[in-house]
Formats: structure tokens, C-alpha cells, sequence
């Protein structure tokens, strides 16, 4: 730039300014579609939060750039939008859905059966000489002409369209839902021109006269409602059979849900796997990406058949109930820390602890019945046929206060779950939630377990003393039960 000389910066770009060597702002042209002179053709697609933002101009007398076309715009040669959408998009100033441009050539634009709305102000324009033949049926909502632009051609309706927010409604890519009957684009494209199918594939008309823009409604005398029988593909689209399958039924869910699909051939469709309470993903079986993840993918290169496997697990566990005595009177007084710790084969699962509890006298008559509350310790095994439950129980010289440095403890089981009265009895036990069911599990002779409570007391003994400071003091076992899971 010499000075004295600025730069032009078109019909968009902004002038220089020649005294200082200041640059004018930069344009923005087309937030989504920018064409220059080629012949471009838009049909069932969606246009939404796309934009323009002109560049300032550098200091000075300089001007700033200017900017049309948040959605599309088009210089020179040919424009169709047939049966679109365009919503939401945004310019500095005018021009946030279409600008058409001609500037010496031929210039042509096809505007058929299609929505503009909520794009700022002056919302589709037209500059010099543009052939609108076969315009036909469109909604635009503020159509007016500004400086040197002309509105857009046959428009039949201006009011809100009352579109639902892009997203998901079926179909391979995402749309903006007409909502209601009573929308002006509802039943308003024109017969003869409108497309045979919406963008989502679901055929045009459907029992109403076709609607603008790119979705088309399916509706009944009672309001919108789904459209039922459309297969959301295009017609020549050749499809495979993909399978989806859940073990254990009651395991688990899948996105997609458990079922039989029509998918394109070759396309890769996500897959998820869900565990309900009580279970835990393991593996996909069949041809998926990664059968150890749960959220995975296949591709329909073929026939599929995929299954997302789930074990149950322990979920849950209700306190140990524990029946604690002495082994000789001469201990009365001691105090203990109980523990109970639960596995599945060799994995902890679970465990409690109760500290500075008594610990009764000799004879069961004299026991106390002690709660160890058990938790989940963070590690989910499967719990599956075959599989051993088991809990061990242990006890040490309590690490509160002083009192006798050794004795035998007592743990009586394999009685009846009578918690307390006259007849109470050695039922010593836990509850267990495994695959969604709560079951409680009892100490029984043989240092087996097993939802079925004994009838014949027994006890086991464990010594206890103060040979290691505490924290670290260690527990002695009572012993452990187990049971094999059905």
C-alpha cells in the first residue's frame, strides 16, 4: 500500500486507509456453503448455528469488512435449496440465512419448499440481476429489501414455524422436528415440486399435503405422533441383519437394545452395554472392535450377531451377626476388635470391622450376639456358578484401653436365627446381594455355608493376646466358611 493510495476492498472487504498504512477488515462470506460461480444444489438438509463475523478494520479512516450469508452464500452461477432448513444462523449485520450475489454473470436461484427462520434480520437476500425462476413455497420469516437487496421470491408464510431443536429424530443425521398441526409449514410445500422423501428417508406426503423444510411430520386428525413403518434409509440402500443379544437375560441392557435391525451394509454402528444392579460387564461376543469394552463398535460388513455378557456380582452385604463368648470364665472382662472379611474364590469383596466389644462369659447362655457391619471393598468379581462365597471371622485383644493380655475367644454358630428370649439360639450369619438377589448365608458345621440355618450349636475357639503393639496387632481366626454358588 503506498501512502496516499488505499487500498478498495471490494463489495465486502473494507478500504485501507492510505495516511498510516491501515488495512481494512477481511470479509466472511458463507457460514456453512460459500460458492463462487460453480452450480451448487442443496435438497433435504439442515442448516443450524452456523455464522459470519466480519474482520475491523486497523486503525484509521480504514473500514471495517463486511460479511453476509451465516447459512449460505452464493456469488454468480446457480443456487437450488430445495425442501431445507435453515434455522439459527447469524451474520454480523443482514444476510444471516442466504445471500445471492451477481455481479456481470449469469446468475440463477431455486428456492422450492423450504424454512427460513430465526436468522437475524433480513434473513435471505438477492443482489442484482438473479433469475428466480421456479421459486416456489417457502417460509421465511423476516423478508424485506436493505440498501441494495432484494428479498427472497414466494414466500407463503412468515410466522414462527415452531421447529423442536436439532437432534436425533431418526434417520442418519440430525433435523429439526416440525412440532405441530398448527405450524404454517405444517402441509405447505407445493405437490408438484416437493421432494419424495425428508431428509430422515421417511416418504413425502405423509396423511396431509408434503411440509416445508427438510422434515416431514407424520400426523393423524390427534397431533403429530411418530412415523410408523419408515425405515429412516435411503430406498436403494442395501441393508444387513444385525443382531443384538443380552446373557443372562436380566443382565444387563445394550444400545442398541437387545434385538434384530436392518443396518447398511458397511456401516459402523456403536454399541453399549450396560450392567443392571448386581452385575458386571465382562465381554462382547461376536465380530465387535473390542470385545473387553463395553462401549464398542461393528461393522455390517456382513450378517452380525453380537452379545454383551454380564456375570452378577456382590452388590450388597448386610451385617455379620455374630455370637461371642469366652472359653473360660477366668477371661471375664476381655474386650475385643472383631473382624469379618467376605471373598469371592480369593478376591475380597467385602469387610467390617467392630472394635472394643465384650465378650460375655463362659457357656452360650452367656454369649453376645455382636454386629460387624460389612461393606463393598471396591473389587467386583463374578460371582457366577461354581464360584466359592465365603467369610472369615477373627478377633484380637482390643487396641482400646488395658485389660487382660490373653484369653480365648469363642464363636458360636450353627444354631437357629432366634436373636434373642428364652429359646435364642447360635445363628450366626451375613446377608449377601448377588446378581440382584438378597439371600442370608449361615455358619454351619463343617465350616460350610449355606442359606439354611442348622439346629445343632457348635462353637470354635480362638486365642488372642497383646504380643504386637497395635495398630498393627494381629487378628486370629476363628476360620473361615464357604459355600459354592448355584
Amino acid at each position: 500500500m503506498l501512502s496516499g493510495n488505499p487500498g478498495h476492498g471490494g463489495a465486502f472487504g473494507g478500504d485501507g486507509e492510505g495516511n498510516f498504512g491501515c488495512g481494512g477488515g477481511g470479509a466472511a462470506l458463507g457460514g456453512a456453503i460459500f460458492n463462487d460461480g460453480g452450480a451448487v444444489a442443496v435438497r433435504n438438509s439442515t442448516f443450524h448455528d452456523n455464522s459470519v463475523a466480519r474482520r475491523l478494520a486497523g486503525c484509521g479512516a480504514a473500514t471495517n469488512g463486511r460479511d453476509a450469508g451465516g447459512a449460505i452464500f452464493s456469488r454468480n452461477g446457480s443456487l437450488t435449496v430445495a425442501d431445507v432448513t435453515i434455522e439459527g444462523n447469524e451474520a454480523t449485520g443482514s444476510g444471516g440465512g442466504i445471500v445471492v450475489y451477481e455481479d456481470g454473470v449469469s446468475t440463477s436461484f431455486k428456492l422450492q419448499n423450504s424454512i427460513l427462520a430465526n436468522n437475524g434480520d433480513h434473513e435471505c437476500l438477492l443482489h442484482g440481476s438473479v433469475t428466480t425462476t421456479d421459486s416456489v413455497a417457502n417460509l421465511i420469516t423476516k423478508n424485506s429489501f436493505v440498501n441494495l437487496f432484494a428479498p427472497c421470491p414466494n414466500v407463503v408464510a412468515t410466522d414462527d414455524p415452531q421447529l423442536g431443536p436439532l437432534q436425533d429424530n431418526a434417520g442418519p443425521t440430525p433435523t429439526m422436528a416440525i412440532t405441530s398441526t398448527s405450524s404454517s409449514a405444517f402441509g405447505a410445500a407445493d405437490l408438484a415440486t416437493s421432494l419424495a422423501t425428508d431428509q430422515r428417508y421417511v416418504k413425502r406426503p405423509q396423511f396431509h399435503g408434503p411440509s416445508l423444510g427438510a422434515y416431514e411430520p407424520c400426523a393423524i386428525p390427534a397431533g403429530i405422533t411418530p412415523c410408523i413403518g419408515s425405515s429412516f434409509l435411503p430406498p436403494d440402500t442395501t441393508t444387513v441383519q444385525l443382531t443384538v443379544q443380552v446373557s443372562p437375560a436380566g443382565g444387563g441392557t445394550t444400545s442398541p437394545a437387545a434385538g434384530i435391525y436392518q443396518e447398511p451394509q458397511d456401516t459402523v454402528i456403536p454399541l453399549t452395554a450396560t450392567p443392571n444392579t448386581g452385575y458386571a460387564f465382562t465381554s462382547w461376543t461376536g465380530n465387535v472392535a473390542d470385545p473387553t469394552s463395553p462401549s464398542t463398535t461393528v461393522t455390517m460388513s456382513q450378517a452380525q450377531t453380537v452379545t454383551a455378557n454380564f456375570v452378577p456380582v456382590a452388590s450388597a452385604f448386610s451385617p455379620a451377626k455374630v455370637w461371642i463368648g469366652l472359653k473360660n470364665s477366668d477371661d471375664v472382662g476381655q474386650r475385643l476388635d472383631l473382624l469379618a472379611e467376605v471373598f469371592v474364590n480369593a478376591t475380597k469383596v467385602g469387610q467390617g470391622e467392630l472394635d472394643n466389644v465384650g465378650s460375655g462369659r463362659s457357656g452360650f447362655s452367656n454369649a453376645i450376639l455382636e454386629t460387624i457391619p460389612l461393606g463393598l471393598t471396591g473389587d467386583s468379581v463374578g460371582a457366577t456358578s461354581g464360584a466359592q462365597l465365603k467369610i472369615r471371622v477373627s478377633a484380637r485383644r482390643t487396641c482400646t484401653g488395658a485389660r487382660h493380655a490373653s484369653g480365648t475367644a469363642r464363636l458360636w454358630y450353627n444354631g437357629l436365627p432366634v436373636d434373642s428370649g428364652d429359646t435364642r439360639d447360635a445363628g450366626s450369619r451375613f446377608g449377601a446381594t448377588i446378581g440382584g438377589t438378597a439371600k442370608d448365608y449361615f455358619l454351619r458345621s463343617g465350616f460350610a455355608l449355606s442359606t439354611t440355618a442348622g439346629s445343632n450349636r457348635s462353637y470354635v475357639d480362638a486365642f488372642v493376646n497383646t504380643s504386637a503393639p497395635c495398630p498393627a496387632r494381629p487378628f486370629s481366626s476363628f476360620g473361615t466358611w464357604s459355600a459354592t454358588l448355584p
